[in-house]
């Protein structure tokens, strides 16, 4: 890791003070309560017609209130993560019947931040946290898992602790592959020997209160992964390939152990560099069928293969456009109720019939919300049901089957629900080759026609990732800003199969590239001002708007880049050391394409002005990316900013760091765009 020095024309953005902030009312029954017994009683103020720009960067930048929820086994208590000051997160447990509201967990004094929590019975619950740290020069992610009773006490980390003689960090103490609902006090984890210098993962049976184990699955060489039938037998498990140097090749055999006989039989091999190909989703209910993806017509689609050791396969689900991307689960075993996809929205092909019925009742109660259950009590008479939409953040409701009540719970983003927002519309337009690329656009509320807007093209991250047509916070601030936003799923973007995904968008950046900047083309042709298009992305959206840049210089006036790749020869170099590495390789590609694909070295071809936002300690793109990029701009004199969060991540995780991201990217667009914010009303019309 270099030392932290900015380019001469970078400036330091140091993330504002960590004041724990809650919304003034949650607005809903039961937890809007949750506020009024954090500040006081006082109810919200109505919101004024028009509201500032730094207020509007405020609450699109919050956290969302809810970052996980769940039920106990009974139904009687709610598990609440929602913020609390800065990057932190406070777990709550909330008595369903009485309202009472108790803190479960506060991460604001520990080194690392909780993630998330599961009911193991209605007393006790078991949690992850993770956090990062330098190892050697090399900043490393680790985790680990709690349990914890409800009342706070008795907390116990479970799993292989760390004892000294171990041959490297130990960065997992385990994770849980079986919460074994019958067995009040153990659960099954999976265990890594790398640390201890051998191989493979073990399964133990762990005890929740004592965190006493014991071996039921030894570890054997190339091991990478177990799973269970649900009832607590290791059934499934996968040996990653290595080459002769001992690195991963991203290709990994999957076997299965039939109950009778526990002999291992291959039941499919699965490559991490590839769209559509084989995953294991686990067993069904019973546990007598395993449920997987595989391709069909170069689409991923849903098999059930017969666990008896006959190999008998049988075809569940295939949509004949998008690939199926996984289950959904719910109850007290993890039953599958629906197969995942989607086209434009998240769409359910049920394979439950009660859940399928009951989401179509909901769903003709909350007209025009997209609703989904959740979550559900072990007995099934209660459901935690969630209903949102692209022009709508969401909320949490509880359904009572006995009663057939449906109570709102609370807001997802409280900060945003009187406001009315922009509709994200999918559309389609044709890219220089003739592809027909899927893409969203987003108008500022009551806009039917982008023409005269300014406008921003929005490239989603990952590359292996996609947008969808749901509620986004980031075009839908820059939407409320008076902006047109288009978010397009160019080639390279996973869920349309193979043949979209193209290699994936750093192999294929040519096509990706050429796909984004004929977004750009096509809301020209809507009526945009030529002189008012930016470009806006995050991660590999980040590297998009700089390499989007480098290939037509000319078509955007202004680049924002959030934790952006810049240099796709360092990207590889990056993961030397690891045993990833030949993966990474082999997914970033070789050749004349690398050094041609990296904005970094190419920065004397920018003409619009760029303003970059970086995390230092972002685990996914190595802050060592945005200083090379503000270091070659520098070099070449083109005017840029590089923003840089001490003690971030790279989801820049901090309502405060958000909203002032926010600030900056309309102050920088409103001055190279020449645009005058228009703030668009903040109540429904």
């Amino acid at each position: 890791m270099q030392k932290d020095l900015p380019g001469k024309n970078a400036v330091r953005a140091h993330a504002p003070g960590h004041a724990v902030r809650w919304p003034a009312s949650a607005g809903r029954p039961i937890l809007g309560l949750l506020a009024a017994m954090l500040v006081g009683a006082a109810g919200p103020a109505k919101p004024p017609a028009l509201v500032r720009i730094d207020d509007l960067a405020a609450k699109f930048g919050a956290r969302p209130f809810v970052q996980s929820v769940e039920l106990s086994p009974s139904g009687s208590s709610l598990l609440v993560i929602a913020p609390y000051g800065g990057t932190r997160s406070l777990a709550m447990v909330l008595d369903v019947a009485t309202a009472k509201l108790k803190p479960l967990l506060d991460d604001r004094k520990a080194q690392v931040s909780l993630k998330h929590c599961f009911w193991k019975t209605d007393e006790r619950l078991i949690c992850t946290l993770s956090g990062s740290d330098h190892y050697f020069g090399q900043l490393l992610g680790y985790g680990r898992t709690i349990a914890v009773d409800k009342d706070s006490s008795h907390i116990t980390v479970l799993g292989r602790l760390p004892t000294g003689n171990e041959f490297g960090p130990v960065q997992f103490t385990g994770y849980v592959i079986d919460p074994l609902p019958d067995d009040p006090a153990h659960v099954l984890m999976a265990i890594s020997e790398s640390a201890r210098g051998g191989g493979g993962t073990a399964a133990e049976l762990v005890d929740i209160h004592t965190n006493a184990r014991r071996a039921v699955e030894s570890a054997h060489e190339d091991v990478a992964g177990l799973a269970t039938d649900g009832h607590g037998h290791v059934r499934i498990r996968a040996i990653a390939k290595t080459d002769s140097s001992g690195n991963g090749t991203g290709r990994s055999a999957w076997f299965l152990r039939t109950a009778d006989n526990g002999k291992w039989q291959p039941i499919g091999q699965s490559e991490a560099l590839r769209d559509t190909g084989f995953q294991v989703l686990g067993f069904d209910e019973a546990g007598q069928n395993i449920l997987v993806l595989k391709p069909k017509d170069g689409l991923n689609a849903l098999y059930s293969i017969s666990a008896d050791g006959s190999g008998k396969e049988t075809l569940v689900y295939a949509n004949d456009t998008v690939d199926v991307a996984g289950l959904r689960r719910m109850g007290k075993y993890s039953r599958p109720v629906s197969a995942v996809f989607v086209k434009d929205r998240v769409e359910n092909r049920f394979l439950d019939p009660a859940t399928e019925k009951l989401t179509a009742v909901l769903s003709n109660a909350l007209k025009g919300q997209h609703v989904s259950i959740a979550d559900e009590s072990w007995d099934g008479t209660k459901k935690l049901v969630f209903a949102g939409s692209d022009t709508d953040p969401g909320r949490v409701y509880l359904f009572q089957r006995t009663t057939h009540r449906l109570e709102p719970l609370l807001d997802i983003r409280p900060e945003l629900a009187e406001r009315a927002l922009g509709a994200k519309t999918p559309v389609r337009y044709k890219a220089s080759d003739g592809a027909e690329v899927p893409a969203y656009l987003t108008l500022p509320p009551g806009v039917t026609s982008a023409k005269g807007l300014p406008a921003i093209v929005m490239p989603h991250g990952g590359p292996e990732a996609r947008d969808t047509q749901g509620f986004d916070w980031l075009s839908q601030y820059f939407a409320a800003m008076g902006y047109a936003v288009l978010q397009p799923n160019f080639r390279g973007s996973t869920g349309y199969g193979d043949k979209w995904f193209a290699g994936n968008a750093f192999k294929s950046w040519k096509i990706a590239m050429s796909d984004v900047n004929d977004g750009g083309r096509w809301l020209l042709s809507q009526g945009v001002d030529p002189r008012k298009l930016a470009i806006f992305g995050w991660s590999y959206g980040g590297y998009a708007a700089l390499q989007a840049n480098v290939v037509d210089p000319d078509l955007y006036k202004a680049v924002v880049a959030v934790a952006p790749v810049s240099d796709l020869g360092l990207l590889k170099s990056e993961s030397s050391g690891f045993t990833d590495a030949r993966i990474e390789r082999d997914r970033i590609g070789s050749g004349p394409l690398v050094a041609e694909g990296s904005p970094a070295r190419h920065a004397d071809r920018f003409k619009a002005p760029v303003l970059i936002f970086q995390g230092d300690r972002d685990l996914n793109v190595n802050a060592e990316q945005a200083r090379r990029m503000d270091s070659a701009l520098a070099h070449a004199h083109k005017p840029h900013t590089l923003v840089m969060y001490p003690g971030l991540d790279h989801q820049l995780d901090d309502g405060d760091a958000r909203a002032d991201m926010l600030r900056r990217s309309a102050a920088f667009l409103a001055e190279h765009l020449g645009v005058n914010p228009v703030v668009a009303s903040s109540t429904p019309q």
